[in-house]
């Protein structure tokens, strides 16, 4: 749904790899701010 919309949209049958790119990216840098915590206690 949202791949016909972008593409029917921009008139570029790329618009959604870019959306998809785009994704990953904020994605990956959300991954990267997350602290590592698997040698602490769960409570």
């Amino acid at each position: 749904m949202v791949a016909v919309w972008l593409i029917n949209r921009s008139h570029d049958d790329m618009a959604f790899v870019y959306y998809i790119i785009a994704l990953s990216v904020i994605s990956f840098l959300t991954a990267l701010t997350i602290k590592d915590k698997h040698n602490q206690p769960l409570d």
